[in-house]
């Protein structure tokens, strides 16, 4: 477990690194604010193709801490909550890395976008490390 943990924490590293390496010395409006941060609930849906897919399949929590992201979701058909780590830059781009019984098992990347009446919604790609194919994903806040 503790091999794991310390793969968890340098893999964010890196993916903090990778991300100020990939912009240092462009010009960029920071668009992270304070009003993101904080604990959120989301429901989400995966489909094979972008564009509209069908009902939510999924349910996700994430606390938001500067530019850490902590958090979880559950397949609705599932008992278990899939653990996520990851990170988001100030372009609101955030990867979270998935694991399940003490491995890797997959990665969201995508973008925090507002989704209207002050609630987010994140889209993106998720791979899962034995997948042969990426899937889209489309997550909205809850309240």
């Amino acid at each position: 477990m503790k091999s794991f943990l310390i793969y968890l924490a340098l893999s964010t590293l890196l993916i903090i690194c990778y991300c100020e390496k990939k912009y240092a010395g462009t010009e960029r409006e920071a668009v992270f604010n304070a009003s993101v941060v904080g604990s959120r609930f989301f429901v989400g849906r995966f489909a094979k193709s972008e564009g509209p897919s069908d009902d939510p399949t999924f349910r996700m929590q994430l606390q938001i801490n500067d530019s850490f992201v902590r958090g979880s979701y559950r397949p609705l058909n599932s008992n278990v909550d899939v653990e996520l780590i990851g990170a988001v830059n100030s372009l609101n781009e955030l990867i979270l890395i998935e694991s399940g019984n003490g491995k890797a098992t997959g990665t969201f990347k995508g973008k925090l976008v507002n989704g209207g009446n002050r609630l987010l919604r994140l889209s993106g790609v998720w791979t899962g490390v034995d997948a042969a194919d990426p899937y889209y994903f489309l997550v909205d806040e809850v309240r």
